[in-house]
Protein backbone atom coordinates (compact mmCIF):
# COMPACT_ATOMS: atom_id res chain seq x y z
CA UNK A 1 0.00 0.00 0.00
CA UNK A 2 1.43 3.50 -1.24
CA UNK A 3 2.50 5.91 2.08
CA UNK A 4 -0.42 8.38 1.01
CA UNK A 5 -2.81 5.73 1.59
CA UNK A 6 -1.36 4.80 4.61
CA UNK A 7 -1.51 7.89 6.35
CA UNK A 8 -5.04 8.48 4.88
CA UNK A 9 -6.27 5.18 5.97
CA UNK A 10 -5.06 6.25 9.56
CA UNK A 11 -6.45 9.68 9.38
CA UNK A 12 -10.61 10.11 10.35
CA UNK A 13 -12.20 12.22 8.04
CA UNK A 14 -14.73 14.54 9.84
CA UNK A 15 -15.95 18.21 7.78
CA UNK A 16 -17.83 18.68 10.79
CA UNK A 17 -15.38 18.41 13.27
CA UNK A 18 -14.11 21.30 11.63
CA UNK A 19 -16.48 23.35 11.07
CA UNK A 20 -17.19 23.13 15.30
CA UNK A 21 -13.97 23.99 16.22
CA UNK A 22 -14.24 26.38 13.59
CA UNK A 23 -17.34 28.31 15.11
CA UNK A 24 -16.10 27.20 18.67
CA UNK A 25 -13.05 29.61 18.01
CA UNK A 26 -14.97 32.24 16.51
CA UNK A 27 -17.23 31.90 19.65
CA UNK A 28 -14.57 32.41 21.87
CA UNK A 29 -13.00 35.17 19.63
CA UNK A 30 -16.80 37.11 19.53
CA UNK A 31 -16.81 37.07 23.60
CA UNK A 32 -13.15 38.10 24.03
CA UNK A 33 -14.09 41.04 21.31
CA UNK A 34 -17.19 41.93 23.34
CA UNK A 35 -14.91 42.18 26.48
CA UNK A 36 -12.48 44.30 25.41
CA UNK A 37 -15.04 46.88 24.18
CA UNK A 38 -16.97 46.77 27.34
CA UNK A 39 -13.73 47.67 28.93
CA UNK A 40 -12.63 50.50 26.47
CA UNK A 41 -16.14 51.92 26.57
CA UNK A 42 -15.58 51.92 30.53
CA UNK A 43 -12.08 53.85 29.75
CA UNK A 44 -13.97 56.02 27.44
CA UNK A 45 -16.55 57.10 30.16
CA UNK A 46 -13.96 57.60 32.39
CA UNK A 47 -11.53 60.53 30.08
CA UNK A 48 -15.29 61.79 28.89
CA UNK A 49 -15.75 62.67 32.44
CA UNK A 50 -12.38 63.85 32.70
CA UNK A 51 -13.06 66.31 29.99
CA UNK A 52 -11.43 64.11 26.95
CA UNK A 53 -11.35 61.19 24.93
CA UNK A 54 -7.77 60.51 23.16
CA UNK A 55 -9.00 59.88 19.50
CA UNK A 56 -6.69 56.94 19.26
CA UNK A 57 -9.30 55.14 22.11
CA UNK A 58 -12.30 55.94 19.91
CA UNK A 59 -10.44 54.50 16.72
CA UNK A 60 -9.40 51.36 18.85
CA UNK A 61 -13.40 51.27 20.14
CA UNK A 62 -14.20 51.25 16.18
CA UNK A 63 -11.62 48.77 15.14
CA UNK A 64 -12.85 46.50 18.13
CA UNK A 65 -16.53 46.66 16.74
CA UNK A 66 -15.66 46.06 13.19
CA UNK A 67 -13.64 43.44 13.72
CA UNK A 68 -16.75 41.51 16.19
CA UNK A 69 -18.91 42.33 13.42
CA UNK A 70 -17.03 40.78 11.17
CA UNK A 71 -16.41 37.80 13.59
CA UNK A 72 -20.26 37.55 13.72
CA UNK A 73 -20.98 37.88 10.35
CA UNK A 74 -18.40 34.25 9.80
CA UNK A 75 -20.26 33.00 12.59
CA UNK A 76 -23.53 33.37 10.84
CA UNK A 77 -22.31 32.07 7.36
CA UNK A 78 -20.97 29.26 9.06
CA UNK A 79 -24.46 28.55 10.71
CA UNK A 80 -26.06 27.73 7.28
Amino acid sequence: MPTAELRAARRPRSPHLGLRLERDRLEHRARRLEEAILALEARREYRHSRGSVPLPLVQAIIGFREELRRTEQRLRTLSR
